[in-house]
C-alpha cells in the first residue's frame, strides 16, 4: 500500500507521517510538502491513499490537488485534514 501525505506545514507533516508509519508501518509512506511533487509521485508510482490538508500553500489546494491525483489514479482513497473552520469544503468535494 502506498499512502501520500501532504501539508505545507513542516512539523504536522511530520506528525502525520510519524503516525501513519506507526499504525501501518508494512505501507510504503511518502511525505510533501509541496503539490508539484506529489503529482509527479503518484504519476510514476500511483498512490492507494491520500492525506492531505485542504489548506494548502502554493498553486493549487489540497481539494485541486485531490481531483488531479484522482484523475492519475482513479482507484485512490482520499483523506483531508484541516484546521479551517469552513464546512463549504465538505459540499465541493
Amino acid at each position: 500500500m502506498t499512502i501520500v501525505c501532504v501539508d505545507d506545514h513542516p512539523v504536522m507533516l511530520q506528525g502525520l507521517t510519524q503516525n501513519v508509519q506507526r499504525i501501518l508501518p508494512e505501507a510504503s509512506t511518502h511525505a510533501f510538502q509541496g503539490t508539484d511533487a506529489v503529482l509527479d509521485f503518484v504519476r510514476d508510482n500511483g498512490c492507494d491513499v491520500l492525506i492531505s490538508e485542504i489548506e494548502l500553500s502554493g498553486a493549487i489546494n489540497g481539494l485541486t490537488l485531490a481531483r488531479k491525483v484522482k484523475k492519475l489514479n482513479p482507484e485512490a482513497n482520499i483523506i483531508f485534514i484541516t484546521v479551517c473552520d469552513e464546512r463549504e469544503y465538505a459540499r465541493a468535494v
